[in-house]
């Protein structure tokens, strides 16, 4: 479901069904994206077929109604799809990524819409690691020239730490991953990337030492994220507490 608000979020507006199924299935993990004209994209995860897959909506009306329910996963069969990130450039240009594990384990795909969302692109892998290696949580990000930005958690190394990837062609391929925490060790989990005008790239993560420490860390990339800096604390606290899914 969606509600709205007009004034500042005082009040809101009664709560809309997005999913048009009639079933009991399950929809969670939704992610939301608006363009310049009011337009609303919304995409989750959807478990209608007897497994989870994911699916996506649109909205010209600012939530009050919401066209057809459209499959993004292209896999055709009983894998699961999970932990969907919306971008949204224009009213006709969105991008999602997503965990897959059509391959057996879980993979980083994605697929891009030139008409809104009425239909998607062949997806595509963006993790290159040739393993079994699991990956989840991706974060995906989208600049003004359509550069497609993604950070996940990975674990191709034995570690769980934070990889990237970016597409300047509308994420037909991808370059090389680069690991961005330069600390190996500590669990790294739940990125959140933002990117500036100029192309600079910073991404958030939490990384914990203990299951009662967490800190939040963050690192810059100059040049479009092929190098990352060192990673700087956020929060100020003396360890003792739990800090985690920066946005």
């Amino acid at each position: 479901c969606l509600a709205r608000s007009t004034n500042g979020g005082r009040n809101w507006g009664a709560n809309v069904r997005v999913n048009n199924d009639t079933g009991t299935a399950r929809q969670d993990s939704p992610s939301l994206g608006a363009d310049a004209t009011g337009n609303l994209y919304r995409a989750w995860r959807y478990a209608r077929n007897g497994h989870r897959d994911i699916y996506f909506a649109f909205s010209t009306t600012g939530s009050a109604t919401w066209g057809a329910n459209v499959r993004v996963n292209d896999d055709g069969g009983a894998a699961n799809q999970d932990g969907p990130s919306l971008a949204v450039l224009n009213p006709t240009t969105l991008y999602l990524a997503w965990r897959d594990e059509r391959n057996g384990h879980g993979d980083i795909y994605f697929a891009r819409s030139g008409n809104a969302g009425q239909t998607w692109s062949a997806n595509v892998r963006i993790n290159d690691d040739s393993g079994t290696a699991d990956q989840v949580h991706p974060r995906l990000i989208m600049d003004r020239q359509a550069v497609a930005y993604v950070a996940w958690q990975d674990i191709r190394a034995g570690t769980r730490d934070i990889f990237f990837s970016r597409s300047s062609n509308g994420g037909q391929t991808w370059l090389q991953n680069v690991r961005i925490n330069h600390q190996v060790g500590p669990i790294h989990d739940n990125p959140a990337l933002v990117v500036d005008s100029r192309g600079a790239a910073t991404c958030f993560w939490c990384q914990a030492l203990a299951p009662d420490a967490g800190n939040i860390f963050a690192a810059r990339s100059h040049d479009g994220g092929a190098t990352w800096g060192a990673a700087t604390r956020v929060n100020d606290d003396n360890d003792n507490a739990y800090q985690d899914v920066p946005s």
